[in-house]
C-alpha cells in the first residue's frame, strides 16, 4: 500500500452562541486553495458538535524531521446557522492521525 495515498487526519467542530450549543449549524469545509470547492457538509448535533471529521493530511513522516515539505493540510471552514452572522475560519490546520478541534462562537443576526 503506497504510504502517501491514506493518511488522513480528523476535525470536530463544536458551535455555540454566547450561551449553549447550537443544534443543526451547518458546517462547509474546503481546502484553503481551493475555497469554493465544498469537501464536506455537516450539521451539527444537539450537544452543537459535528463529532469527527475525516480529512486528508499529508503523510505522517512530513511531522517527524525538518523538511521543506508541509506537515499539515490547511482547510477553509464555514460555519452558518439561521438567525446568526456566518463565521469562516480560515486556515485550519489537519495534521495526520490527529484529532482537531475547532470551538467557533456565533453572534446573532442584527
Amino acid at each position: 500500500m503506497d504510504q502517501y495515498s491514506s493518511d488522513t487526519g480528523n476535525l470536530n467542530v463544536i458551535v455555540t452562541d454566547s450561551y449553549s450549543p447550537l443544534s443543526s449549524a451547518t458546517i462547509e469545509i474546503a481546502n484553503t486553495g481551493e475555497p469554493n470547492r465544498i469537501l464536506e457538509s455537516v450539521n451539527t448535533d444537539r450537544n452543537g458538535q459535528t463529532g469527527n471529521i475525516e480529512l486528508s493530511a499529508p503523510p505522517l513522516e512530513y511531522s517527524m524531521e525538518p523538511t521543506d515539505n508541509q506537515p499539515y493540510s490547511g482547510y477553509n471552514v464555514k460555519i452558518s446557522a439561521p438567525g446568526y452572522q456566518e463565521e469562516i475560519v480560515s486556515g485550519v490546520q489537519i495534521f495526520s492521525g490527529e484529532n482537531g478541534l475547532q470551538s467557533i462562537v456565533l453572534q446573532p443576526s442584527e
